[in-house]
């Protein structure tokens, strides 16, 4: 009997000892790959935008909204990304989600204003009049002092045959 129950107790403890060799070597193997959280991927995406590496940031930042999506600095990031690839609309809808989320945010209505202006200004000298008309003017409402936003919807006005818009 008592070599029965000293066997057994060996084989538990053996079994036990087999499990927690398992789990650690789960875990071990979880923390190689690298759990993802918004902090990392929010550094990450960071880094990407500053080596210029647009393409790479882009899904680093939209995992983050994913992950939480009150973090409104990830819609800045990609607002940036797409300015600075000459992607337009995807700016200015990625700024105006960081506008929303936090209208008080730093960079967010700079971001905004600036993902507005190019997309006006593009949208003008590619002869899509109403899209430039609709950007400066929603420009306009941001920063009513800057005379760029006036004479852009000025010339989108008058692109689009709206002469007496334009003289307005």
């Amino acid at each position: 009997d008592f070599k029965e129950g000293h066997m057994r107790v060996r084989q538990r403890r053996g079994v036990m000892v087999v499990t927690w060799l398992l789990v650690a070597s789960l875990l071990g193997g979880c923390a190689a790959l690298g759990f993802e959280t918004p902090d990392s991927l929010m550094k990450e995406g960071q880094q990407l935008y500053l080596d210029k590496k647009y393409e790479e940031a882009i899904p680093k930042f939209e995992r983050v909204i994913d992950l939480d999506s009150t973090r409104w600095l990830a819609y800045v990031y990609i607002a940036r990304c797409y300015m600075a690839k000459g992607g337009w609309k995807l700016a200015i809808s990625n700024a105006r989600l960081a506008y929303q989320a936090a209208p008080a945010g730093e960079n967010v209505l700079a971001t905004l204003a600036e993902a507005l202006l190019g997309g006006a200004t593009a949208a003008l000298r590619s002869g899509q009049f109403t899209d430039a008309i609709s950007n400066f003017v929603e420009y306009i409402k941001l920063r009513p002092t800057d005379a760029r936003g006036y004479l852009g919807v000025g010339q989108a006005y008058i692109g689009a045959g709206n002469y007496a818009d334009a003289l307005n």
